[in-house]
């Protein structure tokens, strides 16, 4: 935090609203030990250590360059990193967020902008996401890109509190004239014919599991995982640097939890923007003509009024090879096999393809309780419609320390995410899928289930033809825990040890204040 006084002194932090607000005088970063309790939901770790010196050392003090003048605290330069952080090296700026995407994204998704359901409501239910090679785009030329576009990337927070009610729709024109401008810098970079491919596509030099991330939203919350998990998502998102940016200064070190009606609406309708330029980088990567397509079956009867044209630079071709019409699958299996370990390990159970999937380094009794799960993962539409958004399984083995832990995500599809309001009305059940993680995912389980090994298939059959009141109530009373049993506490503090075995310093205790009455 930042403190008016000096190490040695006991800390005496700045009472400011934002990180970037002026500190009306000297001040120092110092690091205060946290006593309360860890809780997970607002828990995400950053590593401080001797390595990560040296990377900042090679990122920002080894290259040459010069900074003339320091950025003022002037709102509309302190609020707008591109105007604040002209002076440092643009892949430095872009390799330092790379370095660390999964603490940069949980940022906003498990900060406080991502609470409540209409906040959720402008992210899927579970989508990948991939991020740009630094340094592409002649690196010189995309910083003077982005200098010259600066005023189009000013970003709301830079209104504070002052923002009036209806200001988003300055912010919102904003944003796509920005659009509009990266996309015809893109046609005028690019030779005629010549698009996008793996190469543009950060790899994590083939070790760094931030290259490829997974982000689920249960209903009123989210998570981040890393690596590519569950079966191949509807959308997905390319992330560069003006995107990343944006992402973490308005939505995480620029979002004031207790700004004004118009600070907290104007948040919403420009995640919009930035969910709409993440997926037109993706949509670059697909063969030219069937972009147009591919974005019609993603925002169907879309309000024009409310969402930005899609911009995809249609005049060049993809320079992904596809051999099936399964594009979204073919450039995902691409790009993991171009990650390596960087992609994280192989879902064996959402994405079994194969006659028999063994997860690596499971023993038999996971073994068979992983075969069981594959038959959960299957099921879809209304096999789903008894369970709710996020659930924790304990599979019971006779050893209480040798138990298993499963979560159970259901992906609630919806016809499109282009407006705030009428989800329900957009909702697809019919489309609903469901992915199984062996491990936790998730800081508010909606239910615990207890299922003794040998009973996994009658659990799995249970819910799949759970259609009358009848069959809801047997599934719940006999492999649910529900808040009337008296041995929900005891559960609760197994799944929490456990969380901590699995997660260690990541995890915190899991809230239970959205456990359902079922």
């Amino acid at each position: 935090m930042r403190s008016k006084t000096a190490p040695g002194q006991p800390v005496e932090e700045l009472k400011t609203a934002l990180p970037y607000d002026d500190p009306d005088g000297k001040f120092y970063y110092r690091l205060r030990p946290i006593t309360e309790t860890i809780v997970d939901k607002t828990h995400f770790v950053y590593e401080l250590s001797d390595q990560k010196m040296q990377r900042y050392d090679e990122l920002f003090f080894k290259p040459d360059y010069q900074v003339t003048s320091l950025p003022s605290y002037q709102q509309e330069v302190a609020a707008n990193p591109f105007k604040a952080f002209a002076g440092l090296p643009l892949v430095s700026r872009h390799q330092f967020l790379l370095d660390d995407t999964q603490y940069f994204v949980s940022g906003f998704i498990k900060g406080p902008v991502c609470r409540g359901q209409i906040a959720l409501d402008s992210i899927r239910d579970q989508f990948w996401v991939v991020f740009t090679q630094p340094g592409q785009f002649y690196p010189k030329d995309w910083a003077a890109f982005l200098a010259k576009q600066a005023q189009l990337l000013a970003l709301p927070g830079q209104q504070g509190n002052q923002i009036g009610l209806f200001a988003f729709a300055k912010y919102d024109d904003l944003g796509k004239q920005y659009l509009k401008a990266k996309n015809a810098y893109i046609d005028e970079l690019l030779p005629k014919n010549r698009g996008f491919g793996l190469a543009n596509i950060w790899d994590g030099e083939g070790t760094n599991e931030n290259a490829a991330l997974t982000v689920f939203r249960h209903l009123n919350s989210a998570t981040v995982t890393q690596g590519f998990i569950g079966d191949t998502p509807l959308t997905g998102w390319v992330v560069d640097y003006p995107i990343f940016e944006q992402l973490h200064y308005f939505l995480v070190a620029g979002f004031n939890v207790y700004g004004s009606a118009g600070l907290q609406i104007a948040s919403r309708t420009y995640m919009d923007l930035l969910r709409q330029d993440a997926e037109d980088n993706f949509l670059r990567l697909m063969p030219a003509m069937e972009r147009r397509t591919i974005w019609n079956s993603w925002y169907p009867g879309f309000d024009s009024l409310r969402t930005a044209p899609p911009l995809f630079s249609i005049d060049h071709a993809s320079e992904v090879k596809f051999l099936t019409t399964d594009y979204k699958k073919e450039i995902f299996d691409q790009l993991r096999q171009k990650m390596g370990k960087a992609a994280g390990a192989v879902d064996t159970i959402n994405g079994c393809r194969q006659a028999v999937c063994i997860r690596a380094n499971t023993t038999p009794v996971q073994q068979q309780a992983d075969n069981k799960m594959r038959k959960l993962a299957k099921l879809k539409g209304q096999e789903l419609h008894a369970l709710p958004d996020d659930m924790l399984l304990r599979v019971k083995t006779g050893d209480p320390e040798g138990d298993l832990v499963y979560t159970l995500l259901v992906d609630k599809a919806v016809s499109n995410i282009s407006t705030m309001l009428g989800q329900n009305s957009r909702r697809e059940p019919q489309n609903d899928r469901i992915t199984i993680y062996p491990g936790f995912i998730g800081s508010y389980p909606n239910f615990y289930f207890s299922v003794e090994k040998e009973q996994l298939g009658e659990f799995v059959d249970s819910i799949r033809f759970a259609r009358t009141e009848n069959d809801i109530e047997h599934l719940y009373s006999k492999f649910g825990i529900r808040r009337t049993n008296p041995e929900i506490w005891q559960n609760a503090d197994w799944f929490n040890e456990q969380h901590k075995k699995y997660r260690g310093i990541n995890a915190g205790l899991l809230d239970l204040s959205r456990y359902d009455n079922l």
